[in-house]
């Protein structure tokens, strides 16, 4: 069996046919989302400050799995938006806490900065996205991720090491992005999939962090 050429709605190697499950690697790599919020609400789970900050993140980590899952499994203009609000939601989200509970900002500090972000992100997309294609946001994203990381580790913050994790294989996973259609008329299979598990390590990296950030900041405060 050989993988037809690249659906136009998701633009992704690896389609053998149009039917439900075409992109079998594409759709089942999204375990690995699954699997980094089972590990994190296992660990949620059994703290003794179940927060529900924390919660709330693990619970979008698996929406984004199950969305892609879905999206690369019948990627219609319908199944678009199911793949990528939780990606977004859960950005946004994250920003917050990261705002919130590793920078230690008040709600209007952290409220103005992550509605500014979402500005810059905006922009640096229209402006990158002739360059990097759909991973223009995501570089961005890492560029976030590594300047925290880099003002906790000047506090000495042990949970920085968890965001460089993170960064980095944001970054090796953005590799595979990017070169997934140039090598799709050599490669059928693509390497989308891959993307997708090293994602995973992303996620439960940035959900490691979050839950070693319980507590750290009262949400009763500023």
């Amino acid at each position: 069996m050989t993988p037809t050429t690249i659906d136009p709605i998701g633009r992704y190697c690896g389609r053998f046919d149009a039917s439900w499950l075409g992109e079998p690697l594409n759709s089942f790599s999204n375990v690995a989302f699954l699997v980094a919020a089972a590990l994190a609400f296992r660990r949620w789970r059994t703290s003794n400050d179940r927060d529900p900050a924390a919660l709330g993140l693990i619970v979008l980590a698996s929406m984004i799995g199950i969305g892609s899952f879905i999206f690369h499994s019948h990627p219609t203009h319908w199944t678009q938006p199911i793949d990528l609000i939780p990606i977004q939601i859960f950005g946004f989200a994250y920003a917050a806490f990261v705002m919130r509970r590793l920078l230690g900002a008040s709600w209007p500090a952290t409220l103005v900065v992550t509605v500014t972000f979402g500005g810059v992100l905006a922009g640096w997309q229209r402006v990158m996205r002739g360059v990097l294609g759909g991973a223009a946001g995501h570089g961005l994203s890492v560029i976030a991720i590594l300047i925290v990381a880099l003002v906790l580790s000047r506090r000495r913050d042990p949970r920085a090491r968890w965001l460089l994790v993170a960064a980095a294989s944001y970054t090796v996973a953005l590799v595979f992005r990017a070169i997934d259609l140039p090598i799709c008329a050599s490669f059928p299979i693509g390497v989308h999939w891959i993307w997708h598990l090293v994602q995973g390590v992303t996620i439960g990296s940035l959900l490691r962090v979050a839950l070693a950030s319980v507590g750290a900041v009262s949400d009763r405060t500023g």
